[in-house]
């Protein structure tokens, strides 16, 4: 099933490895048409069909000369850090560690570009401290008597006198936009269990700028790109845009990927 959320199926039977290859080779070549560049990040959960739909996105992508960044390789090399998971035990996204190896990932590929050396930078700081919560799969789980867990949080902003950083605003006016599903939200938006901790602070932080953010709960897909739609600037003064959503937008969507024109042509 195609829908706004990305594409839905059972693993197998109809949604094959060559079903998939082929949305990410569709997907692939409308990422990099009109001049557009990589690198696209690939990242999966631990579902035991996620290796296979992650080479397949992969060889996908690759087909049509998308440059990839395989997350997987870094997540696997500290899954047993003593510092904390990478993911939630008790929620479906990943842990305040996953979401800033995400953006240490992300950062390396950029090579301190032209447009960034000429900006103003901020200093910041950091502070790790234990953050209980009740994750959604607890409460799907045990509604009455849900399942908590202790997380470490590396809270990162303006520097606050050896107390919590105070968290970067976001910018409207930002060169770097970050958009996305709810992994762009959780530990940044105060309703998911934290602020100052998400993927938006680290790549704000790791850049020295504020960032521009548009995150949904729900599909990273369409309503994304609907929200860029209706702020109708033609992503003027964008310099690099951060583009996050789960794998899930290829193998559990209700309503499809819709044509959006983002950019308008005049």
């Amino acid at each position: 099933m195609v829908s706004v959320s990305g594409v839905r199926g059972r693993v197998g039977d109809p949604l094959t490895p060559e079903l998939v290859t082929a949305i990410s080779a569709g997907f692939g070549t409308f990422m990099m048409r009109d001049g557009g560049r990589g690198p696209i990040y690939v990242g999966r959960d631990s579902r035991v069909s996620g290796p296979m739909l992650s080479r397949a996105v992969i060889a996908g992508l690759q087909s049509v000369g998308v440059e990839v960044v395989d997350l997987l390789p870094g997540f696997l090399a500290q899954r047993n850090d003593p510092r904390g998971p990478l993911y939630c035990k008790t929620d479906t996204h990943w842990s305040g560690r996953g979401a800033a190896l995400a953006a240490i990932t992300i950062l390396a590929q950029l090579d301190d570009p032209a447009w960034i050396k000429k900006l103003a930078r901020l200093n910041s700081a950091s502070l790790t401290t234990p953050v209980t919560i009740t994750g959604d799969l607890a409460r799907m789980l045990k509604p009455d008597q849900p399942t908590r867990e202790t997380l470490p949080l590396t809270f990162i902003g303006k520097p606050n006198n050896r107390r919590r950083p105070i968290p970067t605003p976001i910018s409207r006016n930002s060169p770097v936009l970050v958009t996305g599903d709810s992994h762009t939200l959780v530990f940044h938006d105060p309703t998911l269990y934290a602020r100052g901790a998400g993927l938006p602070d680290h790549i704000a932080a790791g850049l020295g700028i504020p960032v521009d953010l548009i995150g949904v709960r729900g599909s990273g897909a369409t309503a994304t790109r609907i929200s860029l739609l209706r702020r109708r600037d033609n992503l003027k003064g964008k310099k690099l845009v951060i583009w996050c959503f789960s794998i899930r937008e290829y193998t559990e969507s209700f309503s499809g990927w819709r044509k959006v024109p983002v950019i308008r042509r005049r």
